[in-house]
C-alpha cells in the first residue's frame, strides 16, 4: 500500500510503498522526514474525494457548540 506523509515542514511526502505504517514511518525517519500525520492511499482517496468535492460546492463547515465558545 503507498503511503503518505505530512511533514513538519507542511509539505505532504509520497512515501512509497510498504507493508504496513510501521515501515513507512521507519522509512521517513531513515529519510529525515519529520512526519507529523502519516496516511495510506485510502485515506488519501477519501481525502482528495472530500476535498475536490467541497472546492465545487458548499461543504458542510464546522460550527463549535455554544459551550466551546
Amino acid at each position: 500500500m503507498i503511503y503518505f506523509t505530512l511533514n513538519n515542514d507542511g509539505l505532504l511526502y509520497n512515501l512509497g510503498n510498504h507493508e504496513n505504517w510501521e515501515n513507512a514511518e521507519e522509512y521517513a525517519q531513515d529519510n529525515n522526514i519529520d512526519s507529523i500525520w502519516l496516511f495510506n492511499e485510502d485515506e488519501a482517496k477519501n481525502w482528495v474525494e472530500f476535498i475536490h468535492e467541497s472546492l465545487n460546492k458548499d461543504c458542510p463547515k464546522f460550527e463549535p457548540a455554544k459551550e466551546e465558545i
